[in-house]
């Protein structure tokens, strides 16, 4: 799967608001660094939901997101956790 960098960007505020409290609390346990905080410097966490195309499962993927220079990027792949509904 191929993951833009826009949609990482995107998951790294309001993830929280955008997914059920139920997958919170899961990819917070799956996902200890994602119980960070923004203000937590370096690394922001970020959780995106993604579809393979080739078999159509959705999946979250966490990441770390460290802006270390103004609009200058570092993304750190924490790992991917299948999206049960």
């Amino acid at each position: 799967m191929t993951i833009p960098f826009t949609l990482v960007h995107a998951g790294a505020w309001g993830w929280r608001e955008r997914i059920s409290s139920e997958a919170v609390e899961a990819i917070e346990t799956a996902f200890p660094a994602a119980k960070k905080t923004q203000t937590q410097l370096p690394a922001w966490p970020s959780v995106s939901e993604v579809t393979c195309h080739a078999c159509g499962s959705q999946y979250y993927f966490f990441a770390e997101v460290d802006e270390y220079r103004n609009s200058v990027f570092r993304l750190f792949a924490r790992g991917i956790a299948l999206r049960v509904t």
